[in-house]
């Protein structure tokens, strides 16, 4: 176990943070469930288990050692959802089958993810992480498609780096046309990106506005326990089918890295950016961005002869597909029930600029979605080697 503290403080962390989290379920969802003693036990084979003679959930410390955070959450809530059967339904609770209809009945009343609601949940025959599961024939031809579309985009030619990113965003809105009517719960994924800070800076912030606005999945900002350090950080999870939050990962970290790059080549060319000025450039590139997606979203077009003078806009694929997107209910629907309290947060507002804006805002419209531009980016949002994500 790598940890910064002793085994005491760590396992004390551990068990006051998962205690939290039962109160924080109970008050979510407006159960009545009583406080429970929690513990960690070591196993290998079990990830979790309820016992309701000690009334006591237990949880693998290798879980908490090797998993992230938001599956010992996931595993904690399958086994207080034991608790609320063997409470609620104390007459039915011993001549049940421990996963039958009335344990199905209490994760859809606590919101529990239908990963968390199989049976067997233990180390050898459950495997916790969507991204290492079989993709099905669909989703590998959508993404074998983007990545030869991502590597066009790498043109020195301007034309053709926009038009390849297009098609990009073409082939993600006409498949998402297709399978919006179909689309149900069990289809949906949760991914986690965590920041490792306190506090999110007003980048990030218009990034995920950014991935919200343009790229079909919803983006929850939330703070997530570190077991290792023991701490809460920001952290970002973004909702949706697996082929739209694999893309939306993606143009996170591409953005991120992008931000960067032409931050230091303004540096570089002398710009005359002073560190106050460097966060309204950035603010900029992002915005320049987004203005260049908006306008891919929309064409304009004259109408009839008479009024050859007078132009009208209409959406293209991309812009129909979005906004069936913010209107369909699936999504909605499906977070409704697993955070049914949800509130909107609010941005502080900061100082722009506006010179240092304007420079980035040019910057930003000359971005492409295409390959890392350098290898520092890693494995983060790579999708381009999702064969076995």
């Amino acid at each position: 176990m790598k940890s910064t503290y002793n085994n005491f403080e760590w396992e004390r962390s551990v068990i006051l943070e998962l205690n939290r989290e039962h109160e924080s379920l109970c008050n979510i969802h407006r159960v009545n469930l009583r406080p429970i003693a929690i513990t960690l036990f070591d196993s290998d084979s079990l990830w979790g288990q309820f016992d309701n003679r000690t009334r006591t959930i237990s949880i693998s410390r290798k879980l908490v050692n090797e998993h992230p955070w938001q599956h010992v959450v996931g595993v904690f809530h399958h086994e207080m959802a034991h608790q609320y059967v063997a409470e609620q339904m104390p007459k039915q609770y011993q001549n049940v089958r421990p996963h039958g209809e009335l344990f199905k009945e209490a994760c859809r009343r606590l919101g529990i993810r239908d990963q968390f609601t199989k049976a067997g949940i233990d180390l050898q025959n459950c495997n916790l992480d969507w991204r290492t599961n079989s993709i099905n024939e669909t989703t590998e031809k959508i993404l074998d498609k983007a990545k030869k579309l991502l590597a066009l985009a790498n043109s020195t030619n301007e034309h053709e780096a926009h038009l390849a990113m297009e098609r990009v965003r073409e082939l993600y809105a006409k498949f998402n046309l297709q399978h919006i009517s179909v689309a149900a719960k069990d289809h949906f994924i949760h991914l986690i990106i965590t920041l490792h800070k306190k506090r999110m800076s007003s980048c990030e912030q218009r990034l995920i506005s950014i991935l919200a606005e343009h790229f079909f999945v919803k983006v929850l900002l939330f703070q997530q326990f570190d077991a290792k350090s023991g701490e809460r950080f920001r952290a970002i999870e973004l909702i949706g089918i697996r082929e739209n939050v694999l893309m939306a990962e993606y143009v996170y970290y591409f953005l991120l890295q992008q931000v960067e790059f032409l931050l230091q080549h303004a540096i570089a060319s002398k710009l005359g950016l002073t560190r106050s000025d460097r966060i309204s450039f950035k603010l900029g590139v992002l915005d320049g961005f987004d203005k260049k997606l908006q306008q891919s979203n929309r064409v304009s077009s004259n109408k009839a002869p008479a009024a050859a003078s007078a132009k009208t806009t209409e959406l293209t694929v991309i812009g129909v597909a979005l906004a069936k997107f913010k209107n369909d209910s699936h999504l909605e629907d499906y977070i409704s029930k697993i955070y049914p309290r949800l509130r909107n947060g609010r941005s502080s507002s900061i100082s722009i600029d506006d010179i240092a804006f304007a420079a980035g805002h040019s910057a930003g419209k000359s971005i492409n979605l295409n390959r890392p531009i350098t290898a520092s980016m890693g494995n983060k949002g790579n999708f381009l080697n999702s064969r076995s994500s």
